[in-house]
């Protein structure tokens, strides 16, 4: 599953895995080092939540493996760090313009301007740009401006400071299938069924199910329609019961090796080309803002020997993420299975394919404020004592810092409900409770193609296209035909769509952190050692429980992270590593070194417990490594091997979670496996119908 599925949604996060809705959301977070998870990402060592872009990057910096010297605290995978373009005192100026495929452009603008000869530089950098896909209507516009400063007062002086904001709006591809629901329902004979008459207790339910009905839709006729247009029949009846939906949960494929079974995407193209066409077309996306302020003082003594850095960085990033269709569940192609509306009419669109869509979106807002104190003192013995002695004792550079960090992070989670006369009233009874309500939330059935009812074969059906149809609209007003309980006759009512937001967090962090690093050159520096030491105490301020109203609304003029930590981590953590040079000169100019480190790390998270309710300690991460290197050509050549062992203990394990969903999926295919051999024996399924799911005989046993 490599870097892109099998974990958790969007953001890095401790498991480290990401599923394709996450890495559609934050592509940044997208990594894995060493097998272990994603690494943290970082500016100038500042960790960060701003997406990369090479405009303003000068350098890249990949640190494999727990790092105590670097981050105490952090993933045990690594860090990435970019390092940002610096003024310097020497002018340049670079422009530059691409064009590529399906119509996307960049350009690009990096000027450095010395105002004062070695004394004031500026750099400016700026970027635009806009990407398309062969998947329409996918694209990534991003918009950059970058402004850097360097004064240097005095010879052992330098200030520099910088700035930078963006935007970006996506809807980025997705590169996954949806779920085929159409091919099954051809080979089964294209079944349908007649909610008007027929009673549930008889239902072939291994081929149909009634969820749909419990929750109220729009409907719309066409993909691209302005309004909904769909005067279908909607609200549950005790008796006959609604049946909407084709149930794809049994278009199943097995999975060699495991005897478990997955769902089935489109194989053949021509039915459903996903490479080119977005299933959820621009019904969502993502936007992006952000900005970075930084300024560091570094100042020299001791002509160059020991000197101290001040610095400070703050960072704001907030986005809004809307993807109604794209959740593992909901990502597919259904068949409108109705012959009849519940009120005995007869269904216009019976036979044509369509998607759900449930409009809820994300909001989420993260600040970063940082100040760091690092100082450095060299003690170098050939400037203090003469001949051989000095050489063999080296130089040694001892090193402190004093960091702390504040993390202020706000989320709110939306959703679509149904208020007004037709929410609350007695068409249907479960429309009754709080706005939150599973039962009140709105959904969207899109056709997006015409009947495929007459189609000789899958291979007869096209679908072409993709919905862009406006699926969050607060304060929409519909009508909404159902079942009134009271005078036992279909009424048609006005329903209004209301955002509600329905969950949400508020999360303050504060990370006091204090390093020593002794670095030292024995031996005419062919042996180099490294001992470090690092301090971290991480206080979390979570919101809990939330403040909602009686409706399960959050109080979002509530929503703040308390005054007391809720959960603290303290840890110390060394890491040590060795160099070694052999002092000889090998053929072809070449030498040899081998080298040996161990370092730790852990990860603060919010105080968790085991299924037994017993406390778990942070996650943390311990690497060894050793190995050589061979360079050759005076180092034009270089070649080197290295062994190491990383452990993660503690984690939360993203792969805990997809074994459950996994289980549940497993058990849900059991059950519908289940229904067809039951109704085989009723006689409501026949064996060429339980043939065409493509299902051993012996799984219906």
């Amino acid at each position: 599953e490599g870097n892109f599925a099998g974990g958790s949604a969007a953001g890095s996060g401790a498991e480290g895995l990401q599923s394709v809705g996450g890495v559609r959301r934050s592509p940044q977070t997208a990594t894995r080092v060493r097998g272990i998870g994603a690494a943290d990402l970082t500016r100038d060592y500042f960790l960060t939540d701003i997406p990369f872009d090479s405009y303003n990057v000068e350098r890249v910096e990949i640190s494999r493996g727990p790092n105590a010297i670097l981050f105490g605290l952090g993933s045990p995978a690594g860090i990435v760090n970019y390092g940002l373009s610096k003024p310097t005192f020497k002018p340049r100026t670079t422009i530059g313009a691409e064009v590529s495929s399906f119509g996307s452009y960049r350009a690009t603008l990096d000027t450095n301007q010395v105002l004062i000869p070695g004394k004031l530089a500026v750099r400016i950098a700026g970027l635009h740009s806009d990407q398309e896909f062969e998947q329409h209507p996918t694209f990534e516009k991003d918009s950059r401006g970058y402004l850097a400063a360097l004064f240097r007062p005095f010879a052992q002086t330098t200030i520099r400071m910088d700035a930078e904001f963006g935007r970006i709006h996506a809807i980025r591809p997705n590169n996954t299938s949806p779920i085929d629901n159409i091919s099954v329902w051809l080979k089964s004979g294209r079944p349908g069924w007649d909610a008007s008459t027929a009673n549930f207790a008889v239902l072939p339910a291994g081929l149909f199910s009634q969820q749909f009905f419990w929750q109220w839709a729009t409907i719309w006729n066409m993909p691209d329609a302005a309004a909904p247009t769909g005067n279908g029949v909607q609200g549950r009846r005790n008796a006959p019961a609604p049946v909407h939906q084709w149930v794809g949960g049994v278009n199943l494929a097995e999975m060699p090796g495991n005897g478990s079974y997955r769902l089935q995407g489109f194989t053949d193209l021509s039915v459903y080309d996903f490479r080119k066409n977005l299933l959820a077309g621009d019904t969502g996306g993502v936007r992006t803002d952000f900005n970075s302020v930084g300024a560091a003082w570094e100042q020299g003594l001791l002509d160059g020997h020991a000197g101290f850095e001040l610095a400070y960085n703050r960072q704001e990033y907030s986005d809004e993420n809307f993807d109604p269709i794209g959740a593992q569940e909901s990502y597919r192609i259904w068949v409108d299975a109705n012959t009849n509306y519940l009120d005995g009419r007869v269904n216009p669109n019976f036979g044509r394919p369509y998607v759900m869509a449930t409009p809820q979106k994300n909001d989420s807002e993260t600040v970063r404020d940082s100040r760091r104190a690092t100082a450095f003192y060299e003690l170098d013995f050939k400037r203090h004592l003469s001949g051989g002695l000095g050489l063999w004792l080296g130089r040694h550079v001892l090193t402190g810092l004093a960091d702390r960090e504040e993390i202020n992070q706000r989320t709110v989670n939306w959703r679509m409900g149904w208020v007004g006369a037709g929410a609350a009233n007695r068409v249907n009874e479960n429309l009754n409770g709080v706005l939150n309500n599973f039962r009140r939330r709105v959904q969207n059935l899109i056709y997006i193609g015409p009947s495929i009812a007459n189609a000789g074969s899958v291979t007869d059906v096209h679908i072409d296209g993709y919905p862009t149809v406006p699926v969050w609209q607060p304060g929409a007003i519909y009508p909404i035909t159902g079942w009134d309980f009271q005078t036992q006759a279909w009424t048609t009512q006005q329903a209004q769509e209301y955002a509600q937001p329905i969950g949400a967090a508020a999360n303050r962090q504060k990370i006091d952190s204090t390093a020593a690093v002794l670095q030292s050159y024995w031996l005419k520096e062919n042996l180099v050692t490294m001992v470090g030491w690092r301090h971290d105490r991480s206080d979390s301020y979570q919101l809990s429980p939330l403040p909602t109203d009686l409706e399960g609304s959050v109080l979002l003029d509530r929503l703040s992270s308390p005054s007391s930590p809720t959960s603290t981590v303290d840890e110390k953590v060394w890491s040590y590593s060795a160099v070694a040079h052999l002092p000889l000169k090998l053929p072809l100019n070449s030498h040899l070194s081998v080298h040996y480190s161990q370092s730790e790390n852990f990860q603060p998270v919010a105080a968790r417990t085991n299924i037994f309710g017993d406390a778990i300690s942070a996650p943390g991460g311990e690497s060894k490594e050793y190995g050589f290197t061979v360079g050759l050509l005076d180092d034009k050549v270089n070649f080197r091997v290295n062994w190491y062992e990383a452990r993660v203990a503690n984690e939360t394990s993203a792969d805990a979670s997809n074994l459950a969903w996994n289980i549940v999926l497993n058990q849900a295919e059991f059950v519908a496996l289940n229904y067809l051999y039951e109704d085989k024996q009723a006689g409501l399924v026949t064996q060429a119908q339980i043939d065409a799911f493509g299902v051993p005989p012996e799984a219906t046993r």
